[in-house]
């Protein structure tokens, strides 16, 4: 008896960290597949006398040196910039990084354990837990869009350990660039995106279930 139900534990927790792992896959393939495109959200301010193409050169150089591991500092060709901007994007390709390296170790493990779950027959663990996982999904991130302002402040706040991230217009104009309804567009975006895959991990869960019912094998 003891031994079924250690048993039963075990494969209740690798089913929790498989749809965890998956759910963490979801937010990192849907963030930075959002980031590719994420220059149709940019705002072009009438106030600078750049041109939009120029600012865009400029955004996806931002985009390159937030994504990439070579060493070496931000420029903008066109936009100025300061130091303490230089050093936020600094921090913020840091979080960039941990984010590849959790999205990929996320992936490599709900691939593992997904496949065990299959070989096992215990893929039917997994739908109870998808669905209401999307569910505190959907709840979080609406709650999140409904005072956006709030949280992206309380965000800044807690995760920068000094103020670079307040920029000024003049100073670093990227910022109307940048500005809040950007950020919005992209959470939101990046919101259905998350939750569509998540929601496509589901439905294949879902289709290999039926698909072993009634053949008897996937």
């Amino acid at each position: 008896m003891n031994g079924k139900l250690i048993n039963k534990t075990i494969d209740s927790i690798v089913a929790i960290i498989t749809v965890v792992c998956g759910m963490l896959t979801s937010l990192g393939v849907s963030f930075f597949s959002v980031l590719i495109f994420s220059g149709f959200f940019l705002n072009f301010p009438n106030e600078l006398s750049i041109s939009n193409k120029h600012i865009l050169v400029d955004y996806y150089s931002l985009l390159e040196y937030l994504c990439s591991y070579s060493p070496g500092h931000l420029h903008f060709r066109f936009l100025s910039m300061s130091r303490t901007a230089s050093e936020h994007f600094a921090e913020v390709r840091v979080f960039v990084h941990y984010g590849m390296v959790i999205t990929i170790i996320a992936l490599g493990l709900f691939l593992f354990l997904f496949r065990a779950k299959k070989k096992r027959n215990q893929l039917w663990e997994l739908i109870p837990l998808y669905q209401e996982l999307m569910l505190m999904l959907i709840v979080f991130t609406s709650l999140i869009a409904i005072s956006f302002q709030d949280s992206f402040l309380w965000f800044h706040y807690h995760v920068f350990n000094d103020n670079y991230w307040i920029f000024n217009p003049k100073t670093d104009p990227i910022i109307l660039v940048l500005n809040d309804n950007f950020f919005l567009k992209y959470f939101i975006c990046w919101t259905i995106t998350m939750l569509l895959i998540f929601w496509g991990i589901n439905v294949y869960t879902k289709h290999l279930i039926k698909l072993f019912i009634r053949t008897g094998k996937f």
